[in-house]
């Protein structure tokens, strides 16, 4: 089973292997720099094959990269869209000299125009980009709250990767974006439809990874506000339903906490281990 956090890479890409083994995770998500520039730093050569030695050493595959936040594919200024692209291109540069097996994006917001008006655009790009060159990284769609236009809701997931038609283009499923949507993973009948929604459009094998976050907000507020395991809205036995299900519990899982420490933000090792312990009999 692989349980991990997403943790820092500053100070060199080795780093964060040992951050990710301080908090007893067994995979990890990493960014490539900082999310809020557009700028990509360099990473030579030697610190990035120091990193995936370390990573093989330590079996802490599978890797993850999320994508910058600037990132809006969508965006109703081409400068924006265009520069999204390239940047998201170097992301998946980035994610196949590291060995990762994919790159997790949020795909941006519609502003004032629906879905219906960007779909088009939308999908010529994620064509474009996945037909650039055979990354070895998938390109994995992580489901929004909701909040603000932005895109992408289950429907409109389904409907990229049916439009895309590429099997380099998968899920990432992010609970604390399912409760700002209105799925209530307290609910049983809610786990049932997630997994009607996975099973009826054979999605099982586009699923890279689920991002296991409690939410601040509450269930259906349209909003982002991840929270330590069983601390938030969702609350432990609500996870605990999402994650030992027979259909999701195989799936590598990263935890994008708060965590406790305020000197050092984020996913720690009581997270890790409240996650761990859903799983004991």
């Amino acid at each position: 089973m692989k349980i991990g956090g997403h943790v820092s890479i500053a100070g060199g890409l080795s780093n964060a292997v040992t951050n990710e083994l301080v908090i007893g995770g067994n995979c990890m998500q990493i960014f490539s720099g900082s999310p809020r520039t557009w700028n990509r730093p360099e990473h030579n050569d030697a610190e990035v094959k120091r990193f995936r030695d370390l990573v093989e050493d330590d079996d802490l595959n599978p890797v993850f990269v999320h994508a910058m936040y600037l990132i809006n594919l969508v965006s109703d200024r081409e400068s924006v869209a265009q520069q999204s692209y390239e940047v998201l291109g170097k992301e998946m540069e980035f994610a196949d000299a590291v060995n990762a097996a994919g790159v997790v994006v949020h795909i941006g917001a519609t502003g004032s125009r629906t879905y219906d008006q960007v779909d088009s655009k939308l999908v010529d790009l994620l064509k474009k980009l996945l037909n650039q060159q055979q990354w070895n990284a998938k390109l994995l769609l992580e489901n929004s709250a909701g909040q603000k236009g932005k895109l992408v809701s289950l429907e409109q997931m389904t409907q990229v990767l049916n439009d895309v038609g590429s099997n380099r283009l998968g899920i990432c499923l992010d609970t604390a974006h399912l409760c700002g949507a209105g799925y209530d993973l307290n609910e049983d009948d809610v786990i049932d439809k997630l997994k009607s929604w996975v099973v009826d459009n054979d999605l099982e094998e586009r699923i890279g990874c689920l991002h296991i976050n409690d939410s601040e907000v509450a269930c259906g507020s349209g909003r982002d506000i991840h929270a330590n395991i069983g601390e938030g809205m969702i609350g432990y036995e609500g996870l605990r339903n999402f994650v030992t299900d027979g259909l999701f519990c195989d799936y590598p899982m990263i935890l994008e906490v708060p965590g406790d420490d305020p000197k050092h933000k984020g996913p720690d090792a009581v997270n890790i281990q409240r996650v761990r312990k859903m799983f004991e009999k």
